[in-house]
């Protein structure tokens, strides 16, 4: 069976799009308008689920999601060519099941422990390995990381990582995920590095806002919390972030699943769920204007209370995406529960538009509305070519 799919998908030119007219503020406003609420709410998930298994199909097809996660059970063991048709033919169920609006597809690609791109793929090192090199470098790797993620039809990545190394112990610091224990130089770094997705056409997600940086637990088990002040904050951990935002540079931001009491007086609520930490201060106070999606919302730290509870709250906070990896059951949880909210009015119908708004904006930039489909006979071009193996020659010395 996989075999014929695949023979298929070989075979058969991809699909392009119906004419959908995107080259102004005011047509995005008409293709929102001739959505269904079902077809916006869609809008809303990243999901990461097994998509090489016809079962996950329904979740673009039925529940309209509009942006996918590729993970290790996606892609890690594909060399490019299969990721290329995989990317491929999701985006042909796009096209096909929601109004020929294409997917934004995102993976993790840091570098060093937490790559998803392996097989095939030039992999570079960790953001502290490189981050001991400069930022020009940083920024090459980038560059050469966005030239493979393009070159097989990834637009998001979820990099680079912004928390500074405060705490050794800390879940992300043992990894090598962190560039230094210094806020400046991580705003450094990480300029570069978003520098070198932007010349290569991805997007470069900033993540966790406000930060893990500090903390021992990891999210991923519990919530965690950072007793910091706000003033010590806006010195520390969440320099990079004001500092990137300052410089018109951050595309898209992750928020994060911690406990921040200095700028979130409720006990026990999330950085990503609060309305005082996404809307009031990451937009209001740091004027951040582009689109907030949240971790993981099938991570340990959130689950006390629901998913219908954390998906509603999320969208309340401000968040424009709403990411999971999660059970397909649990996503249509949320999925129902947010149709229900803005068919309800319990959420506003132009608090739905506005994030529709912000994602159709990012998708008609980074994205062909017309044929978002990779080219499998250029993925030679851009995949393990001989300037990206050189370039990690010449990091070795």
């Amino acid at each position: 069976m996989q075999l014929i799919a695949t023979f298929l998908l070989l075979c058969c030119p991809a699909r392009s799009a119906p004419a959908v007219n995107t080259s102004s503020d005011a047509d995005l406003r008409r293709l929102i308008s001739s959505l269904t609420i079902e077809e916006k709410v869609g809008q809303l998930f990243m999901i990461g689920a097994q998509w090489r298994l016809p079962s996950a199909e329904k979740q673009i097809s039925e529940y309209h999601f509009g942006n996918v996660y590729l993970g290790h059970d996606d892609v890690t063991t594909s060399f490019p060519g299969g990721v290329v048709l995989l990317t491929s033919h999701l985006q042909d169920l796009a096209l096909k099941y929601n109004k020929g609006i294409p997917l934004l597809i995102a993976t993790d690609q840091e570098g060093g422990a937490v790559d998803r791109l392996k097989a095939g793929f030039v992999e570079f090192p960790s953001q502290r390995a490189l981050g001991i090199k400069g930022a020009d470098r940083v920024r090459r790797a980038a560059a050469f990381t966005g030239q493979q993620m393009r070159a097989v039809g990834i637009h998001v990545n979820f990099a680079p990582v912004l928390d500074v190394d405060f705490n050794p112990a800390g879940p992300l610091s043992y990894r090598g995920r962190l560039y230094s224990r210094v806020p400046q130089k991580v705003a450094e770094l990480a300029a570069g590095a978003v520098e070198g997705y932007r010349q290569e056409k991805v997007i470069a997600c900033a993540k966790h806002f406000p930060s893990y940086g500090t903390v021992y637990e990891d999210a991923h088990q519990v919530l965690p919390r950072d007793a910091s002040s706000k003033e010590t904050l806006m010195k520390t951990s969440l320099l990079p972030f004001a500092t990137l935002i300052r410089q018109g540079r951050l595309r898209m931001i992750m928020t994060s699943h911690i406990e921040v009491p200095a700028l979130e007086p409720e006990a026990g609520l999330s950085a990503s769920l609060s309305k005082n930490i996404v809307t009031k201060f990451l937009r209001g106070e740091l004027g951040f204007d582009g689109v907030a999606v949240t971790d993981g919302l099938n991570m340990q730290a959130l689950q006390k209370k629901g998913w219908d509870w954390n998906a509603i709250k999320a969208v309340e906070a401000g968040n424009d995406l709403l990411f999971s990896s999660g059970k397909e059951a649990d996503n249509l949880k949320a999925y129902r529960a947010l149709v229900e909210a803005f068919r309800s009015g319990r959420l506003p119908m132009e608090r739905l538009d506005e994030s529709v708004m912000r994602i159709l904006k990012l998708k008609r930039e980074f994205v062909s509305f017309s044929h978002p489909q990779a080219e499998y006979s250029k993925v030679a071009d851009g995949v393990n070519t001989p300037a990206q193996r050189a370039f990690v020659e010449e990091l070795k010395h």
